[in-house]
C-alpha cells in the first residue's frame, strides 16, 4: 500500500491560504497538517517530514514577507531535503521576490508560486504533480543544480 503524501501548510499571517486547498488535498488522498502559529510551524519543520510544504508568502505589513523566515529553517533541515516547497500569495512571485532580493538564496528552494485566488482542484493537481516528481523538484535537487550553475560561472 502506498503511503499518503504528507503536506504542511504554513499560514501564519494574513489571508487564509488554505481556503479550499486543504479539503481538496485530503480528497486527493493527502495527509494535511496546517499551522497558524509561528511556534507550531517551527516545531513541525524541525521534527516532521513532509513531501510538500506550502508557505504563506504574503507581505507582513512591515515591509517583509511573512513566510520568509521559514525558508532558511527548512533549508537547514536534512530531513526535509526531499520536500518540495511552494510559496502562496495573493501577490505575484516576481513582485515579492524583486522587493526582497537579499533573500534570493532562501527563496530559490521554492519550486513554484501559487497566486490566490486559485481553484482548489487546480492547486491540488499542481501539488500532486510536484509530489510525483519530487526527485527533480525537491530542495536537494534545487540546491545541487544551483551549486552546479555557480561552479560553471566561476570556471
Amino acid at each position: 500500500m502506498q503511503s499518503k503524501i504528507k503536506v504542511l501548510i504554513i499560514e501564519t499571517y494574513g489571508i487564509d491560504i488554505a481556503h479550499g486547498i486543504e479539503n481538496s488535498l485530503e480528497l486527493g488522498g493527502c495527509e494535511v497538517t496546517t499551522s497558524t502559529s509561528h511556534a507550531l510551524s517551527l516545531a513541525l519543520i524541525n521534527n516532521e517530514t513532509y513531501d510538500i510544504i506550502l508557505i504563506n508568502m504574503e507581505p507582513d505589513g512591515n515591509g517583509g514577507i511573512s513566510g520568509i523566515n521559514y525558508l532558511h529553517e527548512i533549508l537547514e533541515q536534512k530531513h526535509l531535503q526531499n520536500s518540495v516547497c511552494f510559496g502562496v500569495s495573493a501577490q505575484s512571485g516576481i513582485s515579492v521576490l524583486s522587493a526582497h532580493s537579499d533573500y534570493i538564496q532562501d527563496l530559490s528552494i521554492l519550486v513554484g508560486w501559487l497566486i490566490l485566488p486559485i481553484m482548489p482542484e487546480k492547486a491540488t493537481q499542481l501539488i500532486l504533480d510536484a509530489a510525483f516528481n519530487r526527485e527533480r523538484l525537491c530542495i536537494q535537487s534545487r540546491i545541487h543544480k544551483r551549486k552546479a550553475k555557480s561552479q560553471i560561472k566561476v570556471a
